[in-house]
């Protein structure tokens, strides 16, 4: 990783400000589901963020993982990937629509991803 802005300079009294912001080298799409109180999680290393590399998760979480649940909530970043699409993108519109019933996504704002419980999963 590289800053993509260098800090602002000291105030007297006040310490240099630093941004958030930076630029990756390099990366791999990290996947976690996971139910902290239940105490599971399922991790997926991928070689692309794509839809197709997202999709595979869901067959299992939903057959395997609660089959007996009506519907499962999930809380996800909003990215290009994290769409209902990504399921119509991996599977035949049957198998997708049959997900989707199963499925309500509700997704963390720009910029919020200390919101988002995967990205603790990562971290821990």
């Amino acid at each position: 990783m590289a800053e993509t802005r260098g800090p602002r300079p000291a105030n007297p009294g006040q310490p240099a400000l630093y941004a958030s912001a930076y630029q990756r080298h390099g990366t791999r799409p990290l996947f976690v589901v996971c139910a902290p109180p239940a105490g599971w999680r399922q991790r997926a290393v991928t070689a692309h963020r794509t839809m197709q590399a997202f999709a595979p998760q869901r067959p299992w979480l939903v057959a395997e993982r609660s089959p007996e649940a009506a519907r499962l909530r999930g809380v996800l970043e909003n990215r290009h990937t994290h769409k209902p699409a990504s399921l119509y993108a991996a599977f035949e519109p049957g198998e997708a629509r049959r997900l989707l019933k199963k499925l309500a996504w509700h997704y963390t704002p720009k910029h919020g991803s200390w919101l988002h419980r995967a990205d603790s999963e990562w971290r821990i």
